[in-house]
């Protein structure tokens, strides 16, 4: 409910952009907390993640 109210708040590039960093938060809280290793791939996949994020909040 919470995410289809963010859509008609706010930009949908905003509202996707904190959904991105939402999974990497997540994937940090799991390496801490229950000691999960990840494998290079998926830190490839997070920075491809945060590289998106950091470009779209530049050019918007």
């Amino acid at each position: 409910m919470c995410w289809f109210t963010a859509f008609t708040l706010q930009n949908a590039a905003y509202v996707k952009a904190v959904g991105q960093a939402e999974l990497i938060l997540s994937v940090m809280a799991s390496t801490l907390f229950f000691r999960e290793r990840i494998a290079w791939r998926e830190w490839a996949g997070m920075a491809f993640i945060g590289a998106s994020i950091i470009m779209l909040v530049l050019v918007i």
